[in-house]
């Protein structure tokens, strides 16, 4: 059964349009700083194992796309599911203030993020380094951390209207950066890089893996 947004007459409601500009703004934002990497950047060692030898079918490729094109449905769900269930509240209320709030915050830790590390690597003596200048100081993936606080922001900002299983929007980004595709790949990659290198194995004990917080001494422990 389909349900209509609003009645016959009656206004639409402006959250479901709110929650959607602000996914634009964030795609947007996100989307030019891709295209910006990709032509300073053009190859990615991430997709190596996934690229087709010659002669074979780009199967491995095309699940990757198809993982990714999950990932976008997933992640939607709030913004998807408030233009297609009934609003039980139309105003915009406490709880979907504090939910822009936080997608506010968390866009800006994103975007900050990205733009110092942009610019730490784009010095050519710091090609091989890993940034630690500006949120990178604090954390060791506070772009990952923004997008995390994006998602929760998003759900938050969509409840009342949303169902509440829509949680599993920002509960999936949060397992997939944390534990899957996100951290473990870098930190992976990262370890075997600097092994031996005694000045990131100090910021990696000192340093907060996610969430952005003054430096600790540590006795040879992560945070």
């Amino acid at each position: 059964r389909h349900h209509r947004i609003s009645s016959p007459g009656k206004a639409l409601p402006l959250k479901p349009f709110i929650l959607a500009a602000c996914v634009g703004v964030w795609g947007c934002r996100l989307g030019g700083f891709l295209v910006h990497r990709i032509f300073n950047s053009p190859t990615d060692s991430r997709f190596d194992k996934f690229m087709p030898k010659e002669g074979e079918l780009p199967i491995k490729l095309a699940g990757l796309w198809m993982i990714q094109a999950l990932w976008g449905w997933i992640t939607m769900l709030p913004v998807s599911m408030c233009f297609i269930s009934p609003p039980k509240n139309p105003r915009i209320g406490a709880a979907a203030l504090a939910g822009l709030a936080v997608f506010s915050c968390g866009f800006l830790i994103e975007a900050m993020a990205d733009e110092q590390k942009r610019a730490f690597k784009a010095i050519p003596s710091n090609k091989e380094l890993w940034c630690d200048q500006g949120l990178w100081n604090y954390s060791r993936h506070p772009n990952y951390f923004g997008e995390i606080m994006v998602w929760w922001g998003m759900f938050a900002a969509s409840t009342g209207t949303a169902p509440a299983w829509t949680m599993a929007s920002p509960l999936f980004v949060t397992y997939l950066l944390t534990r899957v595709s996100g951290i473990p790949l870098i930190e992976k990659k990262y370890d075997q890089k600097y092994a031996t290198n005694d000045a990131y194995q100090k910021y990696k004990r000192e340093t907060s893996v996610l969430i952005p917080m003054p430096k600790l001494k540590t006795e040879g422990k992560e945070l």
